[in-house]
């Protein structure tokens, strides 16, 4: 009976020992399987924080091209308002042109009515 009990205990210590044998693996398992997730995390995470920097240079850029945007619209206004004047003045010459045509030809009257009078 000695041997048979010893026999058990064995076959039990056996079994015991097979089971924390399989129960470390499956820990080990697990904690690889963490460890693979928490580098998948740490991958992400610097994902978000590149994305962020591509995020906030795509602003900066954003507001350089609406500031020269403004600028270039300041720049067409300015524009505008010297070919407005420039018209203006266009408009004020051929107005001073035909003020002189006018005064030459009232010269020309002027003289031919003066030559008939006072032929020489």
């Amino acid at each position: 009976m000695n041997a048979s009990f010893q026999n058990s205990m064995t076959g039990v210590v056996k079994g015991l020992s097979n089971e924390c044998v399989q129960k470390n693996e499956q820990v080990l398992a697990c904690e690889s399987a963490r460890a693979e997730l928490t580098n998948r995390v740490v991958h992400l995470e610097a994902k978000v924080v590149h994305l962020e920097a591509d995020k906030s240079e795509l602003t900066n850029r954003v507001v350089h091209l609406e500031a020269k945007n403004m600028h270039l619209q300041a720049k067409n206004v300015h524009l505008q308002a010297k070919v407005v004047h420039l018209e203006a003045k266009a408009v004020h010459f051929e107005a001073k042109t035909d003020k002189l045509q006018d005064d030459v030809a009232k010269l020309m009257n002027l003289a031919t009515t003066t030559q008939r009078t006072n032929p020489p």
